[in-house]
């Protein structure tokens, strides 16, 4: 009795051994995925302005206007199993429209996406743009007829023609001493025309004054032409009104030192290399500040405590190519924005360039040169 039942339990162990190997083998691998599909694309977010936007086989990318997007390496992901070409990771230039080509993982299906980059329009990111196109010549004697006798005054000119006139430069100084502009246009831009500063000497009469040379200036502001000769410093007065936090500047630039540099005893400085300066400063105002001047911009000895932001350019390069940068606002700290006085008026804010950074302190090489073209401001 005892063995009929152990052979029955073997018995029943077998058959069902034997249903469990029936049922594996007729289990079949899964088969491969035919699905090709982009589900993400990512880039880093200083660059996104808007969400990434998908449809069936094309992808829209809008862009921080300022960012460079000539090499992207931007983060893919795809249907599992499937691959990509161009691979994920691999930097591209997103100036133009690009393709990828997903392939399923059965190899049976490909989908190919177009990814376009674009960049916001002017209502969602405002941007102010100088091209430095136009001239004009200013005369306190409304019968002079002579250019060269009378203030180069550099103007912008838009598509329409309008004329914005928001420069100014120390032109004005170089009329006063019988010399050239220190700024004025030339045509070899990258589009169209651009500004040109220039160091050079203020003549016998500067030289007379302890002010042998002056740099090419431009900056958004005015000056004081009664008091420029007295106090050149306190007559320069930086600043426009601005209702927009500024963002980003960019813009191209060259730049040539000169060959010697001097101080203000016209004493050659062995050893010092010219350089430029280049930078925009948004500060607020009050009854006692309307603007800045030479003595307290932001990398005077004492700067004045009503500056907010400083965007500065600071890798600067000796080049006979145009060279792009892009320079973003930087708070000082403890400093922030009140959106009322920001509607109010309460905020102005200049771009300042030099074609030497010390010519204040009448520090430079005559014949250093700067190039600037295609300044955009962007803003919030």
């Amino acid at each position: 009795m005892m063995d009929r039942k152990i052979y029955g339990i073997a018995l029943l162990s077998i058959i069902l051994a034997g249903f469990a190997l029936g049922v594996s083998g007729c289990i079949k691998s899964e088969a491969p995925n035919a699905e090709a599909d982009i589900l993400s694309f990512e880039i880093d977010d200083d660059l996104l302005f808007l969400p990434v936007k998908y449809t069936n086989n094309t992808i829209e990318v809008t862009v921080n206007g300022w960012a460079d997007v000539t090499a992207v390496a931007p983060r893919i992901t795809v249907t599992e199993g499937a691959t990509i070409e161009p691979a994920a990771g691999v930097a591209r230039d997103f100036t133009q429209p690009q393709k990828y080509t997903v392939y399923s993982e059965d190899g049976q299906w490909s989908k190919t996406y177009t990814v376009t980059f674009k960049t916001p329009s002017t209502e969602q990111q405002p941007v102010w743009k100088y091209s430095f196109e136009g001239v004009k010549y200013v005369s306190a004697d409304e019968s002079e007829t002579d250019n060269s006798k009378k203030e180069l005054v550099i103007i912008e000119v838009d598509a329409e023609g309008n004329e914005t006139e928001e420069w100014q430069s120390g032109n004005i100084g170089a009329l006063f001493t019988g010399q050239p502009p220190y700024t004025d246009l030339v045509p070899e831009g990258v589009e169209g025309n651009a500004v040109r500063l220039k160091t050079a000497s203020t003549g016998p009469f500067g030289a007379m004054v302890g002010a042998p040379i002056a740099a090419g200036s431009l900056f958004l502001g005015e000056v004081d032409r009664v008091n420029l000769l007295f106090d050149p410093l306190k007559a320069t007065h930086f600043g426009i009104p601005f209702f927009q936090e500024p963002l980003y500047l960019t813009g191209h630039y060259k730049y040539r030192a000169g060959d010697k540099v001097t101080d203000k005893a016209n004493k050659e400085l062995p050893g010092v290399t010219d350089t430029f300066g280049f930078y925009a400063v948004f500060f607020e105002v009050t009854d006692e500040v309307m603007w800045l001047d030479g003595t307290n911009v932001p990398f005077a000895e004492n700067p004045s405590d009503q500056i907010i932001a400083v965007a500065q350019l600071t890798d600067k390069q000796v080049s006979d190519e145009w060279i792009y940068f892009n320079i973003p606002f930087v708070f000082k700290e403890g400093k922030s924005i009140d959106r009322e006085k920001l509607e109010n008026g309460d905020y102005r804010l200049s771009i300042v360039a030099s074609s030497s950074v010390d010519a204040d302190k009448f520090i430079g090489a005559v014949g250093s040169t700067l190039w600037l073209d295609e300044l955009q401001l962007f803003c919030k």
